[in-house]
């Protein structure tokens, strides 16, 4: 899923609204989202789906269902993940990224 932000002292805070209120627009979001296959968490965008592009390639592997959501549950932060997450930093910084 795609989310939005605007980061603190961000230079133009006035166009990042503009273009978060342009992508949200259901004609546009639902482009973008065929495009890339994130989808924008808009509310209702599975029924946008089924009136605007009801063609959507992959719409399955994107829109879960219900009784698919009912076997997900939420992740546990432990120590082990921060240990992954400075492995990885460490690693990116010594490939100069």
């Amino acid at each position: 899923m795609d989310n939005y932000c605007i980061a603190a002292g961000a230079p133009n805070p006035d166009a990042a609204h503009a273009w978060i209120d342009w992508i949200l627009i259901p004609e546009v979001s639902i482009k973008d989202l065929d495009y890339h296959g994130y989808n924008s968490g808009m509310k209702n965008m599975g029924d946008l789906l089924t009136e605007l592009k009801p063609d959507l390639k992959y719409g399955d592997m994107i829109f879960f269902k219900d009784e698919e959501v009912k076997t997900m549950h939420t992740q546990v932060i432990t120590p082990a993940l921060d240990r992954l997450v400075d492995i990885l930093n460490k690693v990116k910084a010594a490939a100069g990224a």
